[in-house]
This record gives structure tokens, sequence and C-alpha cells, in this order.
């Protein structure tokens, strides 16, 4: 990744504590592979002489945008053009007999989902670096919100499903114009080939398990139900949840937090999410090794994986929607 945000400073493993230059790490630690989850370092004290509570409150950007410099993003001009982020803030009256319940309505985010917020920081570096495709594996919200954002700036899009994925939501990265790749098996092996791909072709990877800037999106989420609050700090903070993501995002706006002199801390959060969505990662249920083929000259009609035998039983058909 060649680009860093104006006051980003590092990247730190999660696991070893090691750190790298902004530009230095390729997603994940070098060290520790998949399991080097890398955190991004800002510089706070320049954050915070530049950025306060009365600039946020003069401020006329209505989107997460509004938090740019709490964002690892240097300049305006690659910022997507759809709008993610300041969302309303419903008190639930009567709901749940729960006294002061507040709901943060992301449905009003382009595609109608939070993965707005990480996707736009996504696509917005994606730009920045020039790249000449945007990937991810997925079976809903995520590739939906990809597919979105990478139509909106004419951006190729690949996105790699389980075969037996929701035909409604293969149906809506068709409408969006992304290629889509049915992988023989789960999801992990969708998630193994897209990485597999990924690095192959040197696509942009929407990826918040293995990207480490797009948490960074995600965690506005949490600086605008403060704000929203008038910097009242919340007493809990429940998520929907896939894979824990938003969860953590919500944590990164504690520290990130002193660069506005907002709340010293974030609150407690929970996570809740269906039983049949628990992830396992087993791997009796890997198959065929991924063997790349020569993409095609138009980046839209690249469909890797369809030619050559090595992938034969890894994808089971590719389809691209119409742009």
């Amino acid at each position: 990744m060649a680009q860093s945000g104006a006051r980003v400073v590092g990247l730190k493993c999660m696991k070893c504590g090691r750190e790298y230059a902004p530009d230095e790490a390729a997603y994940t630690c070098e060290s520790c592979g998949l399991e080097g989850i890398l955190d991004v370092l800002y510089d706070y004290d320049e954050i915070a002489g530049v950025f306060t509570r009365e600039d946020l409150a003069a401020s006329r950007e209505n989107s997460h945008w509004r938090y740019l410099p709490l964002m690892p993003v240097a300049s305006c001009e690659s910022l997507p053009v759809l709008r993610a982020g300041w969302t309303p803030l419903y008190e639930g009256r009567g709901l749940l007999d729960l006294p002061n319940l507040f709901i943060k309505d992301d449905s009003l985010n382009p595609t109608a989902s939070l993965k707005d917020r990480a996707t736009s920081v996504g696509i917005a570096r994606a730009v920045a670096e020039n790249a000449s495709a945007v990937a991810a594996a997925s079976t809903g919200n995520a590739g939906s919100s990809l597919a979105g954002f990478a139509a909106a700036e004419h951006v190729p899009c690949y996105i790699f499903v389980p075969a037996d994925a929701p035909g409604p939501k293969i149906a809506q990265l068709l409408v969006y114009g992304a290629t889509v790749f049915a992988v023989d098996g789960s999801y992990d092996d969708a998630f193994d080939l897209a990485a597999e791909a990924i690095a192959h072709y040197g696509w942009y990877n929407r990826s918040c398990a293995v990207n480490p800037y797009l948490i960074e999106g995600k965690k506005t989420v949490a600086f605008e139900i403060c704000e929203q609050l008038g910097f009242r700090r919340p007493t809990r903070c429940s998520f929907l949840s896939g894979t824990g993501a938003s969860r953590a995002a919500s944590t990164r706006a504690s520290p990130s937090s002193r660069g506005s002199g907002s709340s010293s801390a974030f609150p407690s959060s929970s996570a809740f999410r269906p039983r049949a969505a628990t992830p396992s990662r087993s791997p009796s249920i890997r198959t065929a090794t991924w063997c790349p083929a020569r993409p095609a000259r138009s980046p839209t009609a690249s469909r890797p994986g369809t030619r050559g035998t090595g992938a034969r039983r890894r994808v089971v058909s590719a389809r691209a929607g119409a742009r």
C-alpha cells in the first residue's frame, strides 16, 4: 500500500508489537501473518492542535468525513462521491422497556449498511493508489457495499462468494456491475481464493480481516454517537455483528477521541449475531490450490480461475454485471 493518511505515523502489530512505517507493511504483520492484525497509529498531539469540538460544531460536512483528521486518508481529492455516515441517532422511546435507549440508523448509508463506512475509506485509498481494481470475499453486505461504491467510482470490482450464497445477494452484486466468482466451498474457501487472486493481480483488498485501514472508517459510528449525544458518554453500546469488526472498531474511538478533546474512553460494548453465523475455520474444508490465469486486457473482462486446470474445482461460475 503506497499511500497513508496525512497524520498516520505508523502501524503496529497487535500480536507481537512490531511497528512499521505507514507505507511499509502490506496489510498484515510480516512476522505474524494473518494473525498479525495491524493497528493504525496517529500523531494525536498534532491532531489536537488543529481539530477540536469547536471545529466539529462549525463543520458543514454531513458525512463521516467530518472526522477526516482522524482517518487514514491524506487528500479530499480521492474521497468517493457517495456519502457515508452522519446518520441519525433516534431515541428508542418505549422499546424494550429501556430508558434512555438510542438507535443508530445506518440503513441510510448508500447501500443501507454500516459496511459503507469501511468501504468509503477503502475506495478512497484504492483511488489514491491508482489500484487497477478492488476485490473481496463476501456473502452479504460487505460485497454489496464494495460493489456499489466501486460502481460510483468506475473502478472494476471482483467479489468471491461461496457457491451457495443467497441468490438475492448475488443479484445485488451483479446489478452494481461487479464480477462475481462463485467458489466451490465455504466462505473460508472464497476468502482464501480471493486473497490469492488479490495478491497475484495486485487488486486492492477490501477485507476488514486484513486491511488495517478499513476499521478506521467503521470507528466513525462511535464518534457520531458521542457527538450526537452532546459528547455525553453512553453507558453501553450493542452491535449486530458477523466477525465482530464493528464492535472492535468502536474501541478505536477511545484513543482516537483524544485528538478532538472528547471522552477519554468509549463505553463497554456487546456484539450479537445469529447462532448459525458463528464463524468457523477448519483445515479439512480447504480444497485445490489456486492456479492464476492470465488476466484479460480489459479488467472487467478478466475471469481468474475460469481458465487452467488448477482452478476447475474452485470456481464453479463467474458472472459479470452490466456497467
